[in-house]
C-alpha cells in the first residue's frame, strides 16, 4: 500500500511540475545541483558547480543552485557566497521548477535513500548524471541479485517488466520526474559499455568526457579547511598517510566476511612503529559501523567529507571495491586491494562489471596472511616498477580513454544538449 501512494504522489508532483511550467518557465541558463542524497557538498557535481559559478559570466549563466538537507552544507555554503537553499524551502521548490539543468551523481528521487535533490519536479528539465565513479562493483541490471530476479522472475516482476517496456508509463509513473533517461556522464569506451549495461543507457543520452573531480580546486568550506591544514602538517609529522575507503556491503549479511584491514595481526603494530598516520572514511550508503582503535596514528574523516580534496597527500590508498581507486589510479596514487571477503563479493554480493584485475592494476591481497607483506612492499618497496607503470597506462587508457577533457569541455559538453 505505501509503495502505491508513493507511486500516485509522485504522479501527482510530474503533472503539477508539469501544469507549473506553463506559467514557471524553464530556463536553460538556470542550473540546479545536488549530490549524495542531499547530505554533501561534494563530488563531481561540486567541483562543476564551483567552476561554473567562478566562471558565470563566460558562459552567460543567469543563477546557479545548490540544495541540501544538510544544516552544517547550507551554512557553510552561504559563507562561501554560493546560492543554495535547504531542500523543500519555497525557493528550493520555486528552482527545482524554473532550473533548465538538473544535475546530480547518485540518486534521482527519494525512495529507499532521499535524493540528491527533489528528483520528482524534474519533468521538463535537462536531466544529467555525472554519477560518482568509474566502478568496478556491479549496479542496475548487472548485479548478482538483479540476475537472480530474472531467473526467477514471479508474476509481480513480470508486471512490473511490462510495465518499464511502455515509454509512457515509465517516463511518468515508474520513474519520478521522468528520470527513466537521463544524460549520463561516462569517461571512456569501456566506462560507456559498463552503464549501458548497468542502466539501459541509449548512445544519444551518453556525454564522452572526463568527471569534474579530476582538476585542481581551491575553495573549500571552513570545516575543509580545517581538515586540509591538518592534512598539510601529517604529511610533516608523518613518514607516510594511509587512506583506507572501503565500499559498502548489501545489508548486513554482506558483511559476515569483511575483515577490518587495522584487526589483522601486526597491521596495527606496523603503522606505529613506522609512524604511519592510517586516515578512514566509511561509505555514505554503509550499514556497518567502521572499528575505534584508540590509536593516535588512526584518524577517521566524516562520511560527509569530500575526500576528492585530499587524494593528493596520501602516500596509499587502500579499498576493496570501491571506485576511489580509479581516482587514485588518474592520479598515479599507490594502491592495495584488501580483499579477503573476494569471493563472496563475486558470486554472492554484488559481483564485477568486468574481470577485476583489468579494473585494479595494484596489489591484490585475498588473504590476511599476506597483507603485511604487501603494504610494507607498496610504502618502502618499488612499486612503480616497469610493470606496474604499464599496468597503470594501460588501466587509464581502459577507464578514461587516451585524451582528458579541459573543465571548459566538460562544461560545453553539457550546456550544448537541446
Amino acid at each position: 500500500m505505501k509503495t502505491v501512494c508513493l507511486k500516485l504522489r509522485n504522479i501527482a508532483l510530474g503533472f503539477l511540475t508539469l501544469i507549473l511550467n506553463i506559467f514557471i518557465r524553464r530556463d536553460k541558463k538556470v542550473l540546479l545541483f545536488g549530490s549524495w542524497m542531499g547530505s554533501k557538498f561534494a563530488d563531481n557535481p561540486r567541483f562543476l558547480y564551483q567552476y561554473i559559478s567562478q566562471n558565470k559570466d563566460v558562459y552567460g549563466i543567469k543563477e546557479i543552485v545548490w540544495v541540501t538537507r544538510n544544516q552544517m552544507v547550507y551554512n557553510e555554503m552561504k559563507e562561501m557566497g554560493y546560492c543554495v537553499y535547504m531542500m523543500h524551502s519555497i525557493q528550493s521548490y520555486y528552482y527545482h521548477i524554473k532550473a533548465g539543468f538538473h544535475i546530480i551523481c547518485n540518486i534521482h528521487s527519494s525512495g529507499v535513500f532521499p535524493g540528491d535533490i527533489i528528483g520528482e519536479l524534474s519533468h521538463g528539465a535537462i536531466k544529467v548524471q555525472l554519477w560518482h565513479g568509474v566502478a568496478i562493483k556491479a549496479s542496475g541490471h548487472t548485479t548478482n541479485v538483479y540476475k537472480n530476479l530474472v531467473k526467477n522472475m514471479g508474476w509481480v516482476e513480470k508486471i512490473k517488466l511490462f510495465l518499464h517496456s511502455n515509454n509512457f508509463i515509465n517516463h511518468y509513473i515508474m520513474y519520478p520526474g521522468g528520470w527513466d533517461s537521463p544524460y549520463y556522464l561516462v569517461t571512456s569506451e569501456e566506462n560507456a559499455r559498463v552503464m549501458k549495461n548497468c542502466f539501459e543507457i541509449k548512445n544519444e543520452k551518453l556525454i564522452m568526457s572526463s568527471y569534474p573531480r579530476w582538476y585542481p580546486n581551491n575553495e573549500y568550506t571552513r570545516s575543509e579547511t580545517i581538515i586540509i591544514n591538518k592534512f598539510t602538517e601529517f604529511k610533516k609529522k608523518y613518514k607516510a598517510i594511509i587512506l583506507y575507503l572501503p565500499t559498502f556491503r548489501d545489508g548486513i549479511e554482506g558483511y559476515n566476511k569483511y575483515i577490518h584491514p587495522l584487526k589483522v595481526k601486526g597491521i596495527l603494530d606496523y603503522i606505529e612503529k613506522n609512524n604511519i598516520l592510517w586516515v578512514e572514511k566509511a561509505h555514505n550508503a554503509s550499514t556497518f559501523k567502521m572499528s575505534d582503535f584508540s590509536s593516535t596514528n588512526q584518524m577517521k574523516l566524516d562520511m560527509n567529507f569530500d575526500i576528492d580534496l585530499v587524494y593528493n597527500y596520501a602516500d596509499l590508498v587502500i579499498t576493496d571495491y570501491s571506485s576511489v581507486s580509479s581516482d587514485a589510479i588518474f592520479k598515479d596514487i599507490k594502491t592495495l586491494y584488501f580483499v579477503p571477503d573476494y569471493d563472496g563479493f563475486l558470486n554472492r554480493d554484488r559481483g564485477f562489471v568486468n574481470i577485476f584485475e583489468l579494473y585494479c592494476p595494484g596489489y591484490i591481497v585475498k588473504n590476511t596472511e599476506k597483507l603485511l607483506y604487501y603494504l610494507n612492499l607498496a610504502l618502502f618497496g618499488d612499486y612503480f616498477d616497469e610493470d606496474m607503470k604499464t599496468r597503470y597506462k594501460n588501466t587509464k587508457e581502459l577507464l578514461f580513454g587516451y585524451k582528458q577533457r579541459s573543465m571548459n569541455d566538460i562544461v560545453l559538453d553539457i550546456l550544448k544538449i537541446e
